[in-house]
């Protein structure tokens, strides 16, 4: 046996040279594999021509299933089979501190993929030290490895961007998260959010920037309402803040500073993040 590097996590594998299947293998797990391909098509679709050229290949008498209908008995069965049974559900039950990590990773670039009966987060960071941090603190929820993803070359500077990220297992109240966090398939702020040192710390850490003295939160994506919201509440926390133009919250200079010293009184900031605090 042999060792080779994994083309997706870089991890060394053994393999048979003396096998022409082994030989051949280029990632060290079928999961490396599976990565690789949805990251490689990833933006990749069919051509109009393509979907209409195999609709009318499978339309008509050419369709497998033309002429024919399900029994009763298949129906029943069908039925039956997309039932799950409570007991089969996976929970990944958070604590309070943990919802309020995970509102603030949702609330800045984290996101939530969901199946019929569950859901699964997704996060992605620039640093590998912020995606092991957060595995290590949000202990309730599995996480796969993470890998490493270099971005295609950026046509406005030429360059290509390397980040790190992973996925969690699939929970059923993840799908309850994704309830809070998604109306028609489309992000927004949930208005049962709470304003916490904790969840505008990873918020800040995740999609803020520090100015001039001047703290900014980008909320940029998210609909008008849903800021105007959000912007109140942490008003009612004694910040004076306000709205730009391009529907981020900006907190004034002394705010701004007493903002930074609340959300990290009682945690140790990242070092990849202290520039974030400078003045």
């Amino acid at each position: 046996m042999e060792l080779k590097k994994c083309e997706l996590c870089g991890e060394l594998f053994e393999y048979n040279p003396k096998n022409k299947r082994s030989s051949n293998k280029r990632f060290c797990t079928p999961l490396c594999a599976k990565r690789h391909n949805g990251l490689n098509n990833k933006d990749r679709k069919h051509t109009d021509e393509f979907k209409k050229m195999m609709s009318d290949r499978n339309r008509g008498e050419n369709n497998p299933f033309f002429g024919r209908v399900h029994s009763v008995e298949s129906l029943d069965k069908m039925s039956l089979s997309s039932q799950w049974d409570e007991s089969k559900y996976k929970y990944c039950n958070l604590t309070k501190n943990e919802k309020e990590i995970l509102d603030g990773i949702l609330i800045s670039d984290g996101s939530i993929s969901t199946s019929r009966i569950s859901g699964r987060l997704s996060i992605i960071f620039k640093y590998i030290e912020t995606i092991n941090r957060i595995i290590l603190d949000l202990t309730s929820i599995n996480f796969l490895k993470p890998w490493k993803y270099e971005s295609k070359e950026d046509k406005r500077t030429n360059k290509s961007y390397i980040n790190y990220q992973t996925k969690s297992l699939s929970y059923h109240d993840l799908l309850l998260e994704y309830t809070r966090w998604y109306k028609n398939g489309i992000k927004i702020i949930p208005n049962d959010i709470e304003i916490t040192p904790l969840m505008c710390y990873w918020w800040f850490v995740g999609d803020g920037y520090n100015t001039n003295s001047n703290v900014y939160l980008c909320t940029d994506s998210f609909d008008k309402e849903s800021v105007r919201l959000v912007n109140e509440k942490i008003k009612q926390k004694g910040f004076k803040t306000s709205i730009r133009s391009n529907n981020r919250i900006s907190f004034d200079k002394k705010s701004s500073m007493d903002f930074l010293e609340w959300i990290s009184k009682d945690i140790e900031i990242q070092k990849e993040y202290l520039y974030k605090w400078k003045k």
